[in-house]
């Protein structure tokens, strides 16, 4: 069972999608129950009042409302490029939101599972990262997303979880509109004779039924 938090506009998250009809569906299947923030999209039903994770009220009504076992905080502001020209909200998404929800799990004793993002890191070094290594961001959205990392551990540090992933795929037809990594790559593949490639980025794709566990 999944307590869906909504959302609008102003939270700017183009992750959510991705997760939540991958991820947490595997989540699900352990009925296991979630409170998953920064959902933009409207459930079949009559949304709730959305919430925001910057609105500190807001979450922490949601999380004692539905007592979830977990809260899954997977709003993001992951515009990279346009993270450059409007800081702020990018910050108060990926910095200011994660704080609130700390501090609310912490009061009331919930786990936190905090999504964040390989952004954080340089990418000079030569071989795959580890989670000892020193985060170093480059630019905006990687340095508003180390924020949100640090404001979680601060804040909650016994109970929270930092998970740093990309290229998450997963289900036959990935998140709506948007497919996924894999999806995509397998479409040019099919349509076209070449395909075009950024070689700028080595990442791992990574399978949402592997991150759920």
């Amino acid at each position: 069972q999944t307590g869906r938090s909504g959302g609008n506009a102003s939270c700017a998250n183009y992750a959510i999608a991705r997760l939540r009809h991958a991820v947490v569906v595997e989540i699900m299947r352990a009925a296991i129950l979630v409170l998953l923030v920064g959902a933009c999209e409207s459930p079949p039903a009559p949304p709730p009042k959305p919430v925001t994770p910057v609105d500190a009220a807001q979450v922490e009504k949601k999380i004692l409302e539905i007592r979830p076992n977990i809260v899954i905080n997977a709003a993001a502001y992951n515009k990279v490029e346009d993270a450059e020209t409007n800081a702020p909200l990018a910050f108060q998404v990926n910095a200011i939101g994660p704080y609130h929800i700390a501090r609310a799990a912490f009061a009331l004793g919930i786990p936190v599972l905090h999504v964040s993002s390989d952004y954080v890191f340089d990418g000079q070094k030569e071989a795959p990262y580890e989670e000892g290594d020193t985060p170093n961001p480059l630019q905006i959205y990687g340095r508003s997303k180390l924020e949100g990392e640090l404001a979680t551990l601060k804040n909650y540090p016994k109970g929270s979880l930092i998970i740093r992933t990309n290229g998450v795929y997963g289900g036959e037809d990935g998140s709506p509109g948007k497919g996924n990594f894999v999806l995509n790559i397998l479409k040019e593949a099919y349509d076209k004779e070449i395909i075009e490639v950024s070689c700028e980025q080595i990442v791992s794709p990574t399978y949402a039924g592997d991150l759920s566990i």
